[in-house]
């Protein structure tokens, strides 16, 4: 395998960790957010959650489509 594809992969595995990584902290904070402006009891975090998790899936799922 040459040097070139070898950084390819490994740029792609590092965008994608820190894509998912990015979307799930983002969807717990806006959760907790939300939780604490209407009292609730952490519904809409994982609700939120889940969202971020969905979203870095599609993620991936867009970047192997191109590749």
């Amino acid at each position: 395998m040459k040097a070139d594809r070898r950084l390819r992969l490994l740029y792609l595995a590092s965008s994608f960790t820190f894509v998912m990584a990015g979307s799930i902290a983002a969807g717990y904070f806006l959760g907790q957010y939300l939780d604490r402006q209407v009292g609730g009891d952490g519904l809409l975090t994982a609700l939120f959650i889940l969202l971020g998790i969905l979203a870095g899936f599609y993620n991936l799922y867009r970047v192997g489509k191109r590749e």
